[in-house]
């Protein structure tokens, strides 16, 4: 419908044509990988066709481009040509694959000029820090490393020298400064520079690789290792502003199977039977029923409601449990302050029809929580609760939960990692997981509610909070 009467379709036309077929007949992996291979036969053309233009050489020769002397760190001699020809190709890079395209037919027209395009720095992430994205329309917060890990697209071999792998994710964006922007590939690779940290005076805080462009101000950058402390104010966006439109701290329950079946995951029990089993009565996942891992394992009811005090259970569990084969663990000094956590936590795990075992030894209270379903699917898998103290973080859907959870959650993790000074004006939380420490940050600025006071979770009139990587 696009081509003129009596024109003749161009290959592209043909492979756009394809590509349109694959997506709207549903064949979205042979999409994905039909998609990868035009780009990368295009790169091939692009490159190849710039190194076989011999003008890069005589417009140096010539000094016919202006860029020739834009670099005033080269003068004019074999090596500068030598810089000039690779630059070319950088800059290519930059315009082409790296810059929106309506930018680099801006910068082609000359309607402004980007600076040191001759300059290719790949600055990247630390993998621990925390991003807001949308992965087929589900709110997620969590951190470059457990974004890549969850991502189910196949992983390419970008580079063996550098140990770089790619995916190239279908309905992914991520929310920045100018809102949301698609991604269309995710990279992690071995970490060759060196690292910043840097914090603002708001709290947040952010590890990048020393070149990475910082945001200073509308449309002022400045690389990680040049921004000094006393002089130079990092730019902070304004969450949320960012997220009005978003249906945010909404959820007031969870069907286990349903978030299991959409998380790819099949193999659990719905009913008594297995799933396969069960899809061939009903395909309906949002049942009153139970779920477990066996048919001989405990069961969990599929209807979740998202309380306080699971919210609590799950915050205190971040904050000092550890989980052992089909159990949860935690362990507090004996004392009435945390007989009264221990019992709360009791609670929630009773409401979630799980059994209970507490013993007191040598000054000290422990409680198991034996549930193999509990462990495998709603801590793990669910709720993201996996992993050494380093490695913990909250639910990546954390920003969809309703507000009672939240409040339990960060109470949670207040009587287990927090502290209040003695002013009696400042919360502290230290805790060594990097991911924890931005993702509370994150949900404390869009929350932006009164914070409960440690064990009898009262709001205090006034205060500050500061988060402390325990390293």
């Amino acid at each position: 419908k696009e081509l003129k009467r009596g024109e003749i379709p161009t290959v592209e036309h043909v492979q756009d044509v394809v590509e349109k077929v694959l997506i709207e007949d549903g064949h979205a992996k042979t999409a994905k990988a039909y998609i990868l291979y035009r780009k990368q036969h295009q790169d091939m053309r692009e490159i190849g066709g710039l190194l076989k233009d011999i003008d890069v050489v005589d417009d140096y020769l010539s000094m016919l481009d202006w860029k020739v002397s834009e670099n005033s760190n080269m003068a004019y001699s074999l090596q500068g040509l030598n810089v000039y020809a690779t630059e070319s190709i950088i800059s290519h890079y930059w315009l082409n694959k790296i810059y929106p395209p309506e930018i680099g037919e801006a910068h082609t027209k000359g309607e402004y000029h980007i600076h040191d395009l001759g300059t290719l720095g790949a600055y990247t992430y630390f993998g621990k820090e925390s991003i807001i994205v949308k992965n087929r329309d589900t709110l997620l917060l969590t951190s470059f490393q457990k974004l890549y890990e969850t991502l189910e697209d196949e992983e390419i071999l970008l580079s063996k020298t550098d140990d770089a792998y790619a995916k190239y994710p279908i309905g992914l964006e991520v929310l920045d400064v100018n809102g949301w922007t698609p991604i269309q590939r995710v990279v992690k690779k071995a970490k060759r520079k060196s690292m910043r940290f840097l914090k603002n005076e708001s709290g947040r805080s952010v590890i990048v690789t020393e070149d990475h462009p910082m945001v200073m101000g509308t449309e002022l950058f400045k690389k990680a290792r040049e921004v000094r402390k006393d002089d130079d104010k990092l730019f902070t966006a304004d969450l949320k502003n960012l997220l009005k439109n978003e249906q945010l701290f909404f959820k007031e329950h969870l069907f286990i199977a349903q978030e299991l079946y959409d998380k790819g995951l099949r193999d659990f029990w719905i009913e008594g039977m297995p799933l396969e089993e069960y899809e061939t009565y009903s395909h309906d996942m949002k049942i009153n029923g139970i779920v477990s891992t066996s048919n001989n394992a405990d069961a969990l009811p599929n209807k979740i409601p998202l309380t306080k005090n699971l919210g609590y259970f799950i915050g205190f569990y971040l904050a000092e449990g550890w989980m052992e084969p089909h159990r949860i663990c935690i362990k507090q000094k004996d004392s009435n302050e945390n007989q009264e956590i221990i019992h709360r936590i009791t609670q929630a795990a009773n409401e979630l029809g799980c059994r209970v075992y507490t013993k007191k030894d040598e000054g000290y209270i422990t409680a198991r929580i034996a549930n193999s379903t509990l462990v495998e699917y709603l801590f793990k898998f669910i709720f993201n609760a996996e992993g050494i103290s380093k490695e913990k973080c909250l639910p990546f859907e954390i920003l969809t939960y309703n507000i009672q959870f939240i409040e339990g959650l960060i109470a949670g993790i207040l009587d287990g990692d927090g502290s209040l000074t003695t002013s009696k004006t400042t919360l502290s939380i230290r805790t060594s997981s990097r991911t924890m420490l931005e993702q509370l940050a994150i949900v404390w600025c869009r929350y932006n509610t009164d914070i409960p006071r440690k064990t009898n979770h009262s709001a205090i009139p006034t205060f500050r909070c500061r988060f402390q990587d325990n390293v």
